[in-house]
């Protein structure tokens, strides 16, 4: 584990204030894009199933880390769960083959551009912290990633019972990875709260 976890379960053990409402303004697309990289250079390819569930695990494991969202758009459960709705639709075109190019959008000057995150002393951290995404679930299937977020009691299923589509609530999802986190840590997760 390396010290972006570290940091993820010591912020949580010294008792960080968690505020729903920030949001550190990244782009789905951003960190869609920087996992698609994370994969090739690891020589992977990633459908768009994988990747939309990678995005939503790196999503909660910073929720768990900084009590704030890595991006402004909302996680929805949908049928074969958690599915951020703008990388649904940048990749739909793909079915289940693999992606060959990454996510545009316009840019300041309304010309499609290909977003990254940048590299400041903040986007470093959070590129450690999808490297370790990357390491514990890049080998997992569309459907073992489709398996994982669809367990009893999962953040998916407490918003699917409710009815199609609906959103998935930020502390269920803050709970999940806190107790991930805890496994890959070795400590029960009632010692990461």
């Amino acid at each position: 584990m390396n010290d972006s976890a570290q940091a993820i379960i010591e912020n949580i053990r010294v008792g960080a204030q968690y505020q729903e409402v920030d949001c550190d303004g990244y782009t789905p697309a951003e960190i869609a894009n920087r996992i698609i990289q994370i994969a090739l250079d690891d020589g992977k390819r990633l459908t768009p199933m994988q990747l939309i569930k990678l995005t939503y695990i790196a999503y909660t494991w910073y929720y768990a880390w900084k009590g704030r969202r890595l991006f402004d758009e909302k996680i929805e459960a949908w049928q074969h769960g958690p599915v951020i709705p703008s990388l649904y639709h940048e990749f739909k075109r793909f079915g289940s083959k693999e992606i060959t190019e990454f996510a545009k959008e316009l840019d300041e000057n309304e010309k499609l551009s290909v977003p990254d995150i940048g590299d400041s002393e903040d986007d470093m951290k959070l590129l450690g912290m999808l490297h370790e995404v990357w390491q514990e679930y890049g080998h997992y299937s569309a459907s073992k990633l489709r398996n994982l977020t669809h367990q009893k009691e999962s953040p998916w299923s407490k918003a699917h019972v409710k009815g199609k589509n609906n959103y998935i609530r930020l502390e269920d999802m803050k709970e999940r990875a806190l107790v991930k986190l805890g496994e890959l840590m070795g400590q029960d997760s009632n010692e990461c709260t």
